[in-house]
């Protein structure tokens, strides 16, 4: 877990400082070509919400949390019973930063996201291309694990959603004793 934390740290303070250089240098101007470039965007909702009021928000940072629950443990759980490694911690990693530097660092405390890149579809920031890059390696991960022949004789037992969820309870339950 130190590596995924250090990992973690080095992303969001690359997307703080990418942001932040945005923000100061390039408040209004733009740099385009074939529909790539840098510009910088005051985003005040998100790319699925894009006009979304502060209740939106206070409930997206609300399943933000919800979700980094589940997904520290869904991570403790996945390295303890399936498989560690860079790839595993790099996912992990990619998410938390994700998460992070959107949701808890731009829109919890500046009440918007700043986003810089200038792509086809949108524009975008860092932190949403690593959501993207955690998906690839999401894959990247299921095809490996499921190439891995050793992993297959007890995919059953370790897959149980019931052994997820008794795996938090008896972790919670360890804590609070």
């Amino acid at each position: 877990m130190k590596r995924v934390v250090e990992i973690t740290t080095i992303l969001i303070s690359i997307d703080q400082i990418f942001k932040s250089y945005f923000q100061f240098f390039f408040p209004n101007h733009k740099i385009e070509w074939n529909g790539w470039g840098v510009t910088y965007k005051k985003n005040y909702g998100t790319w699925l919400i894009p006009n979304a009021t502060r209740g939106n928000i206070i409930l997206l940072i609300i399943g933000c949390v919800v979700i980094l629950f589940f997904a520290i443990y869904l991570y403790k759980y996945y390295t303890m019973n399936v498989r560690t490694g860079k790839l595993v911690d790099a996912i992990f990693s990619l998410l938390l930063a994700g998460i992070s530097s959107n949701i808890f660092i731009d829109q919890a405390l500046l009440g918007y996201i700043r986003d810089y890149i200038i792509n086809p579809i949108a524009i975008s920031n860092l932190s949403d291309i690593y959501v993207n890059l955690m998906v690839v390696l999401i894959v990247i991960e299921s095809i490996i694990l499921h190439r891995n022949k050793k992993n297959r004789k007890t995919e059953g037992e370790r897959n149980s959603l019931k052994k997820y969820f008794l795996f938090i309870y008896s972790d919670i339950k360890k804590r609070i004793q």
